[in-house]
């Protein structure tokens, strides 16, 4: 490669600097360059002195995406060798295939969103990442893809990139039962044993309970800087995200499935390769800007994101969950790949000055020109505090005096329900609404704070981890002619327009 990983001192001296700056644990990396790769680990694989080493297992997280559509293309290079009029192919629609189960809030979009739609973020679904966040744990993958009839649409479909991890689980569950074959042991068959992925497996849950892997499963931290100290962050907990995010993998075997890439072989076909990697859609939101290399334009393939560092196309793909930060890399006209995993969300804020590094000594390319070599940061940050928040949410009130809400707080205690979004019990607890969804697979309790009228702030917060787990949603009760509440909105999709309406008793039902 020109250089190793036992001569690379600056590279040491850089990852060290780099932990330290973003407060993360651990981090593992393997390198490909021309065939030849080196893999290294650096820190502790769970505080306080466990180390970390190459052969450590991460949680791949949204990685997993490009082996989705690499099974997806696997697939369709089966059933071309039999043609027919119902073979499979990147415009098939999903419902198709699972008509029952894949039913969107549009007959148009229901009719038409293809496998390629939902591959390249097309399909007109905002990303819903608070039907995620407050999903039950238990949650069946039929129960996950049913219940998108109940999400609104934010887009006509290929009009509008907008990631949604709820269209890969709809994949996933798809290409199960069009295979007849669990995702995972499909994977597992056709794409890591051919690779010699032995080290891979598709469900954080069974590896938590298998001995000889538990003990190498990393644990995820994130640092709150309010309170001084690391949380150990739990792994991901919800069994419909499949293809979506659910692998589980080291850097040694992410390293044979990057040089497998690179090199455009087995187990996939040329037309699989080509198709993976040809841009779909183009991504024009600041949804990415903390991960954007810099780049004149953005785009995304079908797995991969697609950007030009220094006018040469680049690949890529995050994997994000709190307490981990997974990034894979591809310059394939360099045949340069890299993976870097870590045990905290804030790698991902440094991965752009490790990674640029890389390409400067092996790619003899220019460091970009940014200040510190940082990300870029999205234009509008979150709101910090309630009176922000409230300021930013309720421009159209009339805010000098606030008017009590049209029948007591107590009142408005019950509990309300969504199709898709699920229930949440409303107690009144020192004078303030509360629902505990703690229970949750991103669990938290919602305060709601009055602000005018029937108008509240939804605060969602982790008890005893400061500010940085805040989260602020307008909300508003309705009040039915019978003066009793009947109806509670709160505005959880940013895409949309309206809020997500829940109402009060009504059974969780995704048929």
């Amino acid at each position: 490669m020109g250089s190793t990983a036992t001569d690379l001192a600056d590279w040491d001296d850089l990852v060290l600097k780099a932990l330290e700056k973003w407060k993360v644990p651990g981090m593992s990396v393997a390198v490909v360059h021309e065939g030849e790769s080196w893999a290294k680990a650096y820190g502790v694989a769970e505080l306080p002195d466990k180390p970390l080493s190459t052969d450590s297992l991460f949680q791949g997280c949204s990685t997993t995406k490009a082996f989705t559509a690499a099974a997806t293309a696997l697939v369709i290079d089966d059933e071309s060798s039999n043609p027919s009029e119902s073979q499979l192919k990147w415009d098939t629609p999903i419902s198709s295939v699972i008509p029952d189960d894949f039913v969107l809030a549009d007959p148009y979009a229901t009719a038409n969103t293809t496998f390629e739609d939902a591959l390249s973020h097309r399909s007109g679904q905002p990303a819903h990442f608070m039907r995620l966040r407050f999903a039950r744990t238990d949650e069946s993958t039929q129960f996950a893809v049913r219940a998108l009839r109940h999400m609104p649409l934010a887009y006509a479909p290929r009009t509008t990139f907008e990631y949604n991890n709820f269209m890969y689980i709809a994949v996933s569950h798809a290409l199960e039962q069009r295979t007849r074959e669990a995702l995972g042991s499909f994977m597992k068959r056709r794409i890591w044993e051919p690779l010699g992925m032995r080290d891979t497996y598709f469900d954080v849950r069974e590896v938590e309970k298998t001995p000889g892997l538990k003990e190498r499963l990393v644990q995820g931290y994130d640092w709150f800087e309010e309170v001084g100290n690391y949380k150990a962050q739990p792994n991901v907990n919800y069994g419909p995200t499949k293809g979506a995010g659910s692998m589980v993998s080291t850097v040694l075997d992410y390293e044979k499935w990057v040089k497998a890439l690179l090199a455009k072989s087995t187990p996939l076909s040329k037309d699989a390769h080509e198709a993976l990697f040809r841009p779909r859609s183009i991504v024009s939101s600041e949804q990415f800007a903390t991960s954007k290399p810099g780049a004149w334009a953005q785009l995304y393939a079908l797995g991969w994101f697609v950007d030009s560092y220094q006018g040469i196309p680049f690949f890529w793909h995050t994997g994000g969950w709190p307490g981990t930060a997974i990034l894979v890399g591809l310059v394939p006209s360099k045949n340069f790949g890299f993976v870097m995993m870590s045990n905290s969300s804030s790698a991902s804020d440094m991965y752009k000055t490790l990674y640029t590094h890389l390409f400067k000594k092996y790619l003899n390319l220019p460091l970009s020109q940014d200040p510190d070599n940082s990300q870029t940061k999205p234009t509008e940050e979150k709101p910090q505090t309630s009176a922000d928040a409230i300021q930013r949410f309720f421009k159209s009130l009339s805010l000098d005096e606030a008017t009590p809400p049209s029948v007591p707080l107590s009142a408005l205690t019950g509990t309300y329900s969504h199709p898709a979004y699920g229930s949440m019990t409303i107690t009144l607890e020192d004078e303030t609404l509360r629902a505990d969804c703690m229970d949750r697979v991103l669990g938290a309790i919602v305060d709601l704070e009055h602000v005018t009228v029937n108008h509240f702030l939804a605060k969602s917060y982790l008890p005893g981890w400061g500010k940085a787990t805040v989260d602020y949603f307008a909300a508003e009760f309705h009040i039915a002619s019978s003066g009793r509440p009947d109806r509670l909105g709160i505005k959880l999709e940013p895409a949309l327009e309206d809020m997500i309406w829940f109402d009060i008793s009504s059974a969780v039902s995704a048929e």
